[in-house]
């Protein structure tokens, strides 16, 4: 008898699918378990991070206030981390918000802002703190227009200025008759002052963050006050004329005569312009009331800023 092949049992046949199946399981497993730990640490630093600034939002305004217009540097000492959370680095736009950073201990990689605004605490990226500087010196500004009550600054601008404060005085120091005005742009006046008086100005510029330094005083001087000429009588000489005349003022190249119906100057207005103190008009109305005053005319005082005189009020006679 023929011996008989011995059988060869079969081998399992290698299913592929179910094992590629078996591995993407596994790292969908993986996955889910990394990112379900990323975000319990994520929740756990964020309720660690609020139940320490919970715990001291007041603090917090208070040393945001403290900063006034700046921005606050340093965390309050009063904010304590814990075994699991770091807080660092503050600072806000207004000095009513207070930002912190909490960083994981266990996990440098996972940061967590909060930002604490009228004790109210929320959740956010903080905003970039931007400082903003004192501004600068203002270089030495120049005389502007003199008067002899008034006082004319110009300067240069300055960077990051918001304002300038101005300020005039009789002595270097600026303790004597002081001045004080702002301006909004790079020139100014100081008013009210005293005629023939020397004065001293300096400049500074303002903004968010406070004062920058004075600059450096000029010397100004007022003019004298523009003097009127005295003596004026008008004499009526009939129904259309009177004569006119003055005493002569010191230095003044012309004269000014303005006569109208009105005191106010704007009815019927006779404007003369003469070299001497004593003359004619014609062409009057016949019985009507004229008022007169006069202005004398020199190097520092044009027509347009020489101060008039008293008036003296005249009746021409009828026909």
């Amino acid at each position: 008898m023929e011996n008989d092949p011995i059988p060869v049992p079969k081998s399992p046949s290698f299913n592929k699918r179910k094992v590629l199946l078996i591995i993407v399981s596994v790292v969908m497993v993986l996955i889910v378990s990394v990112i379900a730990v990323f975000i319990l640490r994520w929740l756990t630093l964020s309720s660690e991070v609020k139940a320490v600034l919970e715990s001291v939002p007041s603090a917090m305004t208070t040393a945001s206030a403290e900063g006034g217009n700046g921005y606050p540097m340093a965390i309050p000492l009063s904010v304590k981390t814990d075994t699991h959370v770091t807080l660092s680095g503050g600072g806000t736009f207004d000095g009513t918000i207070y930002c912190v950073t909490g960083a994981y201990n266990t996990d440098q990689s996972i940061i967590y802002h909060v930002s604490s605004s009228n004790a109210q605490v929320a959740s956010g990226a903080c905003a970039p703190v931007v400082k903003v500087s004192k501004p600068t010196s203002v270089l030495s500004p120049i005389q502007g227009i003199v008067s002899p009550s008034q006082v004319g600054v110009t300067w240069l601008p300055v960077k990051d200025a918001a304002s300038y404060s101005v300020q005039c005085a009789t002595d270097q120091s600026f303790t004597q008759n002081v001045t004080k005005s702002t301006a909004a742009a790079n020139q100014n006046q100081c008013i009210n002052l005293h005629p023939l008086t020397t004065y001293y100005a300096r400049v500074r510029a303002n903004n968010s963050a406070g004062a920058g330094p004075w600059s450096q005083p000029i010397v100004l001087k007022t003019t004298v006050l523009s003097v009127a000429p005295d003596g004026l009588t008008i004499t009526v000489k009939s129904a259309t004329d009177a004569t006119y005349s003055w005493l002569p003022v010191s230095g003044a190249t012309s004269y000014v005569l303005q006569g109208s119906t009105d005191t106010s100057y704007e009815n019927d207005v006779i404007t003369k312009t003469v070299t001497t103190t004593s003359g004619t008009l014609t062409g009057l109305k016949p019985h009507t009331v004229y008022y007169f005053h006069v202005k004398a005319v020199t190097a520092q005082f044009d027509a347009a800023h020489a101060a008039y005189s008293g008036g003296v009020g005249i009746l021409t006679l009828a026909r």
